[in-house]
């Protein structure tokens, strides 16, 4: 029976639906309100918690900003946020607006306060004078040590003025020179001080310039600083410098007690100043890039020493009369801190945060302030058009454009398809790494082919990343044009451009900055979004006088190696200075290219501790949310005679693409940094290696959901060049959080197969994002060793060639090789070799390392000559001084010794070189079997040398 409602009924509906409505109203407005509130996010990403000043530009409204409890944190005026905070170690402070209050709020911690007095400072903790702070600028036509400039200092007659926003502004002149002092006072216990020194009349042959700042207190106690990196007791300074150390400024922070106070003082970065050399603005000196600090103690005072000017270059030892140029000025900053924590996790803290990584982002009713990189993610550089050609010295890939470093060739390169699967696997090995980038570097190398068959490429090589979910930085050379054709046609999977690599590190030409501008504009009329910039190597002056000169960039891109294995915490000091300088201009330092160069010589296990060392200490300051490894696999292009020197061989994986033990290392740091919520983080495969018995093998893949979440997945296998895979079971996953499965797989070859290293793949689709599995199989064989000599003048088998291939190598086997630099060159290329065509592992070491098992069980291929290498020369073996000797010697308990000697450099590496070349002509990836071979530069056909030594 159907309701009816009477007239009572109706009322009260419609006064309850008006009450709902208005209740929804107000509910909505309100949800509004909190909605457009001014929000400020500061973000702390380091391991140890954050008690200090921060200051940014904002876009959110003036007015107070408090946390959830009310309590006073920070205050925004004229679009400037400003205040002391304390975020806990790797958390945030959410601040909103006050919107029962404009007045600006007092902080309730209030102790330090400072009082300007003529020529100098006077500080006060809870109203008692604890310190006395002024300043001098000391120049000189003459060399001055640090501690008479600070005996006879003459203080500046400043006088400091306050302004609107709390800071004090002194001037003062001193010769050719003007000085801007800026103050922030915080009276939570912090200073803030900036120094702008600018020259205002030419020079009158300055060959010294220093700026003191003197902290005159009660009876100084318990010293201790950090020096670029390394922390001292006392304030000795060393006396050694590294190579290395210019990319650092020496004295990083001080603490000291005083009386009943404690103070600490941390400097900043300020690059050092180019000069004028022809047309081309360079760096003014390679010993430092960042102007020396330095630290003085006499009697109850602290001196604070930049030094700006030398005296001389001490490069060349030559006298510099220009330490400043007219219009391109230097600001020195420093902060002094007043009764700190005394923690030498907060110094930490403190150095990270203030001389490194600071950035303010802007997102709709909010302000992102990250103290640290919040998230870091890595890429690679992976460019086969160049590290696919071969240099045998004496035969190399046709077409080869160079002997040195990162080669082209065009003849080589019409035939790209060719190694159409050798790219897929590669791809897919950085994407199973975790790689989020990929950067093919000097991508303008294929601009001399024909455009059609350039395009055709990169059409592939594009689609291949677009096909995995990589994202592309492009560094290139060449005409708007050529640069407007790249954006316009790949502009949705490249997320940067760089312009011509490296172009930063021999400085600033007159004609560069037109270059440059129109390339910017070109990428800009395309792709507004499109971030560009440049790149140096650590001289990061040579963006400020860009910028000066009207170069437009958006962001700071840094390259550095470490070259030696000598102090490896100086890595921690170059990557917070480059941070520093992009965040004084709220830019993100890109480190797109970083590896170490000279640990060539150390054994596998020597090596992987320092390659964790030194990329631990250039991640630990989070002064990159990009970082680029370089690169990715080995590669056979520079000619290893000419273009090696002893250095490299950095990459991750080996020529055969497994991974060296550094691989696994940084696989292991990228898990620690990278964004807990990329999707390879969130599903976790690792690699695996599985063992083929005659043509078949399996392997598992073991699948961890590290998430609170479900997981689906539809798992595809993908393998090349033979290899057949399948998944044994489903191919679709539901998998819980927490919770890991095995998807087991089946490997088969053909029975054709040639001896060699397989890898296989697990694709794993999660909706829009994808993960891949990787694994690696080996074939394990000897290939024919051609019977014919390739180098038929130049080497000698006093045995025959036949007796190489009584050499056992399924015995464990080490590569050795002694102190010559080519005889490890050498070593290196015929440990690739053997490692590509064989399948097998093998050692390679020096001769101090090489491991006690082998040595008591195993077999050795002794490379270079008597004279740098012991085991050879106790064999007494017979040299013609004009050719290399290959040589087979029978040792006890059925050990060999495989000799690849000479007299000379020359031998040895026609020895090595002939070893090589009769197993690559066999090799199934060689690419002289794809495309070609022609006479090398050891046969007579020279080519350019190209860069032999790049940064």
């Amino acid at each position: 029976m159907r309701k009816t409602c009477n007239k009572k009924t109706i009322k009260c509906n419609y006064i309850f639906l008006l009450s709902n409505l208005i209740l929804t109203l107000v509910a909505t407005t309100a949800r509004t309100e909190m909605l457009t509130t001014s929000k400020l996010i500061i973000r702390n990403n380091h391991d140890a918690a954050y008690f200090g000043p921060v200051r940014f530009t904002t876009k959110q409204s003036d007015g107070n900003y408090l946390d959830i409890t009310g309590k006073f944190n920070v205050v925004v005026k004229d679009s400037i946020a400003r205040g002391v905070v304390t975020v806990p170690a790797c958390n945030a402070l959410d601040l909103m607006t006050n919107p029962t209050t404009n007045k600006t709020l007092s902080p309730s911690n209030a102790h330090l306060a400072v009082e300007s007095q003529t020529g100098y400072l006077k500080l006060f903790w809870d109203n008692h004078p604890i310190a006395t702070l002024d300043f001098s600028l000391v120049v000189s036509k003459e060399d001055i040590p640090f501690k008479l400039a600070c005996s006879q200092m003459q203080p500046l007659q400043l006088q400091f003025t306050p302004d609107d926003n709390g800071q004090l502004h002194a001037q003062a002149e001193q010769g050719p020179f003007r000085l801007n002092f800026v103050v922030e006072v915080y009276a939570e216990g912090f200073l803030d001080l900036a120094v702008t020194i600018e020259r205002i009349a030419p020079s009158h042959g300055e060959k010294k310039m220093l700026l003191l700042r003197r902290i005159k207190t009660a009876p100084v106690a318990n010293r201790r600083m950090c020096w670029n990196g390394r922390r001292f007791e006392e304030f000795n300074e060393p006396d050694h410098y590294e190579y290395d150390f210019r990319y650092s400024h020496n004295l990083d922070w001080l603490a000291w007690n005083s009386g009943d106070s404690t103070f600490f003082a941390v400097n900043n970065f300020t690059p050092y100043h180019l000069i004028k050399k022809g047309d081309r603005w360079t760096a003014f000196t390679n010993r430092h890039y960042f102007i020396p600090e330095h630290v003085q103690c006499i009697d109850n005072s602290i001196y604070l020493i930049s030094n700006i000017a030398y005296g001389v270059d001490p490069d060349k030892d030559a006298v510099l009369e220009l330490p400043l140029y007219q219009g391109d000025p230097r600001t020195i900053c420093w902060r002094l801190a007043v009764n700190p924590p005394d923690d030498e996790a907060w110094r930490t803290s403190q150095h990270y945060t203030y001389a490194g990584y600071r950035l303010a982002r802007e997102k709709k009713n909010e302000t992102i302030y990250d103290l640290g990189a919040h998230e870091v993610r890595f890429g690679t550089s992976y460019f086969p058009y160049s590290t696919f050609v071969e240099n045998f010295d004496y035969f190399r890939v046709k077409g080869d454009d160079r002997e040195g470093w990162w080669p082209f060739s065009p003849t080589m390169w019409l035939e790209w398809e060719k190694f159409k699967p050798a790219m897929k696997r590669d791809i897919r090995i950085m994407k199973a790494l975790g790689f989020s980038y990929l950067r093919p570097h000097y991508v303008g190398h294929l601009r001399t082919m024909e455009r059609d068959r350039t395009v055709a490429f990169l059409d592939w090589f594009f689609g291949q990343a677009r096909h995995l979910g990589l994202k592309v930085l492009i560094d290139s050379e060449g005409d708007p044009e050529w640069i407007a054709m790249l954006v316009r046609r790949y502009g949705d999977i490249i997320y940067r451009f760089e312009l011509e690599n490296e172009v930063l590190l021999s400085g600033i030409r007159d004609n560069d900055t037109p270059r440059w501008q129109s390339q910017y504009q070109a990428i800009k009329a395309i792709k507004t979004d499109l971030p560009v910039h440049l790149t140096a190597d650590g001289k990061m002056a040579v963006f400020e006088k860009a910028r000066l000169l009207g170069v437009p960039y958006d962001a700071v891109g840094y390259h550095t190696y470490r070259h030696n294995p000598g102090r490896l915490d100086v890595e921690l000091i170059a990557a917070l200075s480059g941070a520093a300088y992009a965040s004084g201009n709220n830019l993100e330092c890109l480190l797109t290219e970083f590896n170490w160069k000279g640990f060539t010589r150390l054994s596998p296990a020597d090596r992987s501790e320092m390659y964790r060392e030194v990329f631990t200490n250039m991640l630990a300051p989070r002064a990159f949310g990009e970082f680029f490894q370089f690169h990715l696999q080995e590669t056979l292009a520079p000619n290893p005679i000419l273009a090696r020197s002893g250095i490299r061989h950095y990459e991750i994986l080996y020529l055969d693409r497994r991974l060296k033990p550094e691989g696994f290392i940084l696989h292991e740091l990228m898990r620690r940094y990278a964004p807990p919520d990329d999707a390879w983080q969130k599903l976790r495969i690792e690699p695996v290696s599985a063992a083929m018995i005659n043509t078949t093998g399996k392997a598992v893949f073991k699948l961890t959901n590290t998430t609170v979440s479900l997981l689906q997945a539809k798992l595809t296998a993908e393998s090349y060049d033979g290899l057949t895979v399948k998944i044994t079971g489903s191919d679709h996953i539901m998998l819980g959080p927490g919770s890991s499965t095995q998807i087991p797989v089946s490997l088969a070859l053909d029975e054709a197969a040639p001896p060699g290293v397989y890898h296989f793949f697990l694709r794993c689709d999660l909706g829009r994002e994808q993960v891949m599995g990787w694994g690696w199989t080996a074939k394990g064989g000897t290939p024919p060793f051609e019977p014919k000599p390739v180098l038929t003048t130049f080497v000698d088998y006093p045995q025959g060639p036949e007796v190489v291939k009584t050499f056992d190598y399924t015995r464990p086997t080490c590569i050795t090789f002694g102190a010559d630099k080519v005889s490890m060159e050498m070593a290196y290329i015929v440990f690739n070799t053997l490692r590509e065509v064989t399948g097998y592992e093998f050692h390679l070491t020096n001769l101090d390392t090489i491991p006690d098992a082998i040595k008591e069980n195993g077999n050795l291929i002794l490379v270079g000559p008597p004279k740098d290498n012991a085991l050879i020369a106790g064999l007494n073996l017979t040299f013609d001084d004009t050719k290399g000797l290959i040589q087979l010697v029978e040792q006890a308990d059925e050990r060999q010794w495989l000799v690849l000697s000479g007299s000379n450099k020359e031998a040895v590496t026609a020895a090595a070189m002939d070893f090589v070349l009769r197993y690559w002509q066999n090799a199934r990836n060689a690419a002289i079997n794809k495309v070609g071979a022609e006479p090398g530069r050891a046969l007579g056909d020279q080519k350019d040398l190209g860069l032999l030594n790049p940064p």
